[in-house]
């Protein structure tokens, strides 16, 4: 059995990884900014207040109005377009619930 040659690792591109490694810290600068302002801003709420509470009650007073008008069509499709929404918002959460539990790790590591 014929051991095959050991071949060099090919020449590497250092202005192309710094280049690279330069846009993954902005990225991460621009997601930790993200991060810092929507923090900040959920400070801004009270703990006791239900936000899902209000937005429910919010929606279900448009829903009524518009029942009252007689525009029954139009509440209709608002209110599937609302959960249309609300399914978005929850996919989304997924995500950004990893990205925040990782950031918590390499902080507290």
């Amino acid at each position: 059995m014929a051991e095959e040659p050991i071949k060099p690792n090919p020449p590497v591109d250092t202005a192309a990884l710094m280049a690279e490694v330069e846009a993954l810290r902005k990225s991460n600068r621009e997601i930790l900014d993200d991060y810092k302002k929507a923090k900040e801003a959920a400070k801004a709420v009270p703990p006791d207040v239900d936000v899902d509470a209000l937005i429910a009650f919010k929606q279900q007073k448009e829903k009524e109005e518009l029942e009252a008008k007689g525009r029954y069509d139009e509440a209709i499709a608002k209110q599937a377009q609302q959960y249309r929404d609300a399914e978005e918002a929850k996919n989304k959460k997924q995500p950004l619930l990893m990205l925040y539990m990782t950031l918590n790790m390499c902080y507290l590591a």
